[in-house]
């Protein structure tokens, strides 16, 4: 199992009986590939500046609302980064008995790259012994909210499906998962 099942969530659901809670109706057509081309992340920066120190620098584009979950393997351990000037607070939940990190960005409507800069110090006796090759794991998603392309045509026509008296919320998102090698 990937974490956060290789989902899109909004927020933050570290608490296993949100997870359980959830639902979704899955697509019959996927998204245009004008939306999902516009949704990526890539590595711009990627180097030592310790023998036991690595940061990586990720630049996510996608719409006005992202998450990003990062899952530092075993061995490598997240100790600084460019969001607040001190540590980073674990969700609170462990996958795979690693901590997990989660942030949720959201902003105007212009769709913006958004940088962070992440410093991982590593175990290597840890990470040698673990069968994981990898630094840290990132599951990244976007939510289209409003507009246009909150919908496709399948989903408003289930949607206009449902009696007049009921209230239907629908919108999408696109998931991606990222593994960076060690």
């Amino acid at each position: 199992m990937e974490n956060y099942c290789c989902s899109a969530y909004y927020i933050n659901v570290g608490l296993m009986w949100y997870r359980r809670r959830s639902q979704w109706i899955p697509k019959t057509e996927g998204l245009s590939q004008d939306l999902t081309g516009r949704v990526r992340m890539e590595v711009t920066q990627d180097e030592f500046i310790s023998p036991s120190v690595r940061r990586i620098t990720l630049s996510f584009t996608g719409p006005s609302h992202m998450s990003i979950v990062l899952s530092p393997t075993p061995g490598n351990k997240i100790i600084k980064w460019s969001l607040t000037s001190g540590l980073p607070q674990q969700s609170g939940t462990l996958w795979k008995n690693r901590p997990v990190y989660f942030i949720y960005r959201a902003r105007g409507m212009e769709p913006q790259k958004f940088d962070m800069t992440v410093d991982f110090e590593k175990d290597t006796e840890v990470a040698e012994a673990s069968s994981q090759k990898s630094t840290v794991d990132i599951v990244f998603s976007s939510f289209y909210i409003f507009g246009e392309e909150m919908k496709s045509t399948s989903m408003k026509h289930f949607i206009r499906k449902f009696p007049k008296w009921t209230y239907t919320l629908g919108w999408s998102a696109i998931s991606h998962n990222y593994r960076i090698p060690a």
